[in-house]
């Protein structure tokens, strides 16, 4: 019976290779725990555990072995574990176990390292495109200001940040700046600062900095993503976005804004709002 396996070691459903050779397949979860989660599983389709050969069993665990010393040579915080599934699934009764190898990993060096001895190859280098995808996030950052106790949306886009760079060093993420900013806030080395003029401050100032600004750096550095923690974006680029919306204050305290920044808030944000596809 075929099954989503054997379709994968056929070509009939496409993966990331990591390693191959006549009898086993090395690829990258759909679904990774971890950045970088690899599977290994044989070729010959096995209904049961029970009905593998002890010299089959013995080669997959050599060749698993292998492939995390590969992963391991090119781990900057490498730690890995293999696992082993006993029940089979209604789904999938071809290879009901795979073995499991997940690390934390620099890309580049993942993509180069090499798998020795025996029949094994080494796949292209976007073998490891899959389950890691590198990333270009621009960052609005405009609120973690220079030499000052950080509050409100300043502290809450440097705590999260501060997490995220450090959890996908795979990405590289681009902090936009609108004024000189602090080097405390280059806290990991796939951080990347850039400074757009002019400093946004003043709600008329917004269109501007969003509109010509942030989309001329989206635009030059091919983000993949413009993440914002101030519900505030570019209505003309076309860089998907995660917007992230704190309050609607204006709505629900409009006395406490100028005339001026009550305006734009009444006018820009239901625009922005409609603009994203989930909120």
């Amino acid at each position: 019976m075929a099954t989503i396996f054997s379709r994968i070691v056929a070509g009939e459903i496409p993966c990331y290779k990591v390693a191959e050779d006549d009898q086993f397949l090395a690829f990258l979860d759909i679904q990774p725990l971890k950045p970088g989660h690899t599977l290994v599983i044989p070729k010959k389709e096995v209904d049961y555990i029970f009905d593998i050969d002890d010299a089959l069993l013995g080669e997959m665990m050599v060749f698993a072995k292998k492939v995390a010393h590969a992963v391991q040579a090119g781990c900057a915080m490498f730690t890995n574990w293999a696992k082993c599934h006993w029940t089979r699934s209604a789904a999938c009764p071809h290879s009901p176990y795979s073995y499991r190898i997940c690390g934390r990993y620099k890309l580049q060096q993942i993509k180069n390292a090499a798998l020795s001895g025996g029949n094994e190859r080494t796949i292209s280098s976007d073998c490891c495109q899959g389950s890691i995808i590198d990333l270009k996030i621009a960052v609005n950052t405009r609120f973690m200001l220079p030499g000052t106790h950080l509050e409100g949306v300043g502290r809450y886009t440097f705590e999260i940040l501060h997490r995220l760079c450090a959890s996908h060093p795979e990405h590289t993420f681009y902090f936009f700046f609108d004024r000189k900013y602090d080097e405390k806030y280059v806290f990991a080395p796939n951080v990347v600062p850039v400074i757009l003029f002019p400093p946004a401050r003043h709600p008329f100032i917004f269109v501007f900095w969003f509109e010509w600004s942030v989309r001329r750096a989206l635009k030059k550095i091919k983000a993949d993503v413009f993440l914002s923690f101030d519900a505030m974006l570019s209505l003309l680029s076309d860089v998907k976005s995660v917007l992230v919306v704190h309050d609607l204050a204006y709505l629900h305290y409009p006395g406490y804004l100028p005339g001026s920044a009550l305006w734009f808030y009444r006018y820009f944000m239901p625009v922005i709002f409609k603009r994203q596809k989930k909120l």
